[in-house]
Parts: C-alpha cells; sequence; structure tokens
C-alpha cells in the first residue's frame, strides 16, 4: 500500500520482474484501508518507518520544558492510528514497527498513542 502512483508502479514492475504472482497493490490514502480488507484479515503487518508518513509532518515543536509540551500536545495525527491498524489484525495478529523519530516531542507522541491505544504489551 502507498499513496504514490508511482510507488505502486514500481512495486508492481519489480513484482513482475521477480515473478510474484501472489501479491497485490494498492494506492490508498491509511485511513482507508478497511474498504479494502476485512477486519481480522492480516495475521501480521509490518510497517517501517510509516508512522511518520501517515501522520503527516511534524511542526516544530517549540517549547521550554518537554513535559509541559507534550501535556498541551500529547500525540499528533490520526487519532485512530491504532484502531485501523489493530482491526485489520487477527485474534492473534501481530503488529510490528519500525521507527526512525527524529526528535524527543516524536518519540513522547508515539509513545503516548501506544498508551492510549494499548497496543503496548510488555515483554518478558
Amino acid at each position: 500500500m502507498d499513496q504514490s502512483k508511482a510507488g505502486i508502479a514500481c512495486a508492481e514492475e519489480l513484482a513482475a520482474h521477480l515473478g510474484l504472482e501472489n501479491v497485490t497493490f494498492h494506492c490508498v490514502d491509511f485511513t482507508e484501508i478497511g474498504n479494502i480488507f476485512p477486519t481480522g484479515h492480516f495475521d501480521h503487518i509490518k510497517l517501517v518507518r510509516c508512522f511518520h508518513e501517515i501522520i503527516g509532518p511534524t511542526p516544530i515543536p517549540q517549547y521550554w520544558k518537554l513535559e509541559d509540551y507534550l501535556t498541551e500536545q500529547p500525540t499528533f495525527g490520526p487519532k485512530d492510528y491504532f484502531a485501523i491498524v489493530t482491526s485489520l489484525l487477527s485474534e492473534t495478529g501481530l503488529y510490528l514497527s519500525c521507527e526512525r523519530l527524529e526528535n524527543p516531542v516524536n518519540t513522547g507522541q508515539w509513545a503516548n498513542m501506544f498508551a492510549r491505544s494499548r497496543a503496548l504489551y510488555p515483554m518478558g
């Protein structure tokens, strides 16, 4: 999935070159994914450096204290981000994400989104 038609075209070309026939590509906005895939469709969702694309450009934070800024702006982007992801997972599905968060505010906002969604489970 991608918002870029050029990105989809590149993926389709690569799949054809590799002879892959069991993949499909969709040019779609993240918030419309539920219109393509039914609830519980995936056993595994892996996103790599997608969060910053989904939430859009993060404004340059201006603050004296990080805690104060995060109190005023606890999250950024679509508030239903994790609701969308978890609705696509099967009952035993797994969501993995690898992100590069550019500053302490992004890290705090990401952690707050996890906490609010109850999607962060302790390991061990």
